[in-house]
């Protein structure tokens, strides 16, 4: 199970040690912001497989 907390705004860090597996690999941070619409996008700190 993964816990993460906001270290600043829309900036989220994984407090296990180890990173969060998960389809499409493992990560420790997840990053929120907008694009030019306004529409909320999720970043992660590994590239996104499509």
């Amino acid at each position: 199970m993964s816990r993460f907390v906001e270290i600043e705004p829309g900036t989220y860090h994984n407090l296990r040690e180890q990173e969060t597996q998960d389809y499409y690999g493992g990560f420790r941070t997840m990053v929120f912001g907008a694009d030019p619409y306004g529409n909320t996008m999720l970043m992660s700190d590994r590239p996104q497989l499509i």
